[in-house]
């Protein structure tokens, strides 16, 4: 996995949304309302004034579904917990770590439970962010 993380992500907009996967894929199953929340959590961060985020448009959102579906399938927390200091690392703005944070414990609570595995990784970024 550390090999994909350092490869796909370049800024803090990937990173973001990288936690934001992550975060839905925490309890092992994709749900259609943390797929809903990750959508309008992307659109906010456009409005943070980053370019690489006023040029982000996901234009196939079935696809970006269906692969989150298959990596639930192979999934390990274990594995993805190590990679969350990595990931955290990139977004070094503290409002948009705030943001990130916010839309985090949003995308957990969305199908109205709040998951252990999800409360790992909001918990670990807000000490590894000091939020």
């Amino acid at each position: 996995m550390s090999n994909v993380v350092s490869e796909i992500l370049k800024t803090e907009f990937d990173a973001a949304v990288m936690l934001f996967c992550l975060t839905a894929l925490a309890d092992g199953f994709v749900r259609k309302e943390e797929i809903i929340k990750i959508n309008t959590e992307v659109d906010l961060l456009r409005f943070n004034g980053f370019e690489d985020i006023k040029e982000y448009e996901l234009t196939n959102w079935t696809l970006f579904v269906q692969n989150l579906h298959n990596i639930a399938e192979n999934f390990s927390f274990d594995e993805i917990k190590l990679q969350i200091p990595l990931i955290a690392k990139m977004i070094t703005d503290k409002n948009v770590q705030s943001q990130v944070l916010s839309a985090i414990w949003g995308i957990a609570h969305a199908d109205s439970e709040y998951h252990d595995n999800e409360k790992i990784i909001a918990d670990d970024l807000s000490v590894l962010w000091k939020i």
